[in-house]
C-alpha cells in the first residue's frame, strides 16, 4: 500500500493498547485519535474504518455524545459525518441500506 499510497508512514508507531479496554477508554481514545486526524487533513477526506465501539468513539470526537446514542454500529454499517461550516454533522449514523442481511442483535463484548 504504502508504494501506491505515499502518504503511509512505515515508521509510524501509535504505542501499544492496553487491554481490557473500557468502554470509556475506547471512546476517549478513538475520539482523540480522530480529532487529531481531522487536525491533521483539515481539508482533505477521511475514510475511517472501526469494529462496533471504536465506531461510535470516532463519531463522538467530532458530533459530540450525541453519537453515543445516535450510532446504530451494527456489522457493516456506514457512519458519514461532514463538516458544514466550522460544525460536523452526521449524514449517516448506522446506515446498512446496502446490505441483504441485517444484523438485529448488536452487542458490544
Amino acid at each position: 500500500m504504502a508504494k501506491t499510497y505515499n502518504r503511509i508512514d512505515l515508521s509510524y508507531n501509535a504505542g501499544t493498547p492496553q487491554y481490557p479496554e473500557t468502554w470509556e477508554a475506547c471512546m476517549k481514545r478513538t475520539g482523540e485519535t480522530t480529532q487529531s486526524l481531522v487536525a491533521q487533513f483539515p481539508t482533505e477526506n477521511i475514510l475511517l474504518l472501526g469494529h462496533g465501539a471504536s465506531v461510535i468513539g470516532t463519531a463522538a470526537g467530532l458530533v459530540g455524545e450525541i453519537a453515543t446514542v445516535e450510532v446504530k454500529a451494527s456489522l457493516c454499517c456506514l457512519v458519514k459525518i461532514v463538516r458544514e461550516k466550522q460544525q460536523w454533522v452526521m449524514e449517516l449514523s448506522g446506515d446498512t441500506s446496502h446490505l441483504e442481511n441485517i444484523e438485529t442483535n448488536i452487542r458490544f463484548v
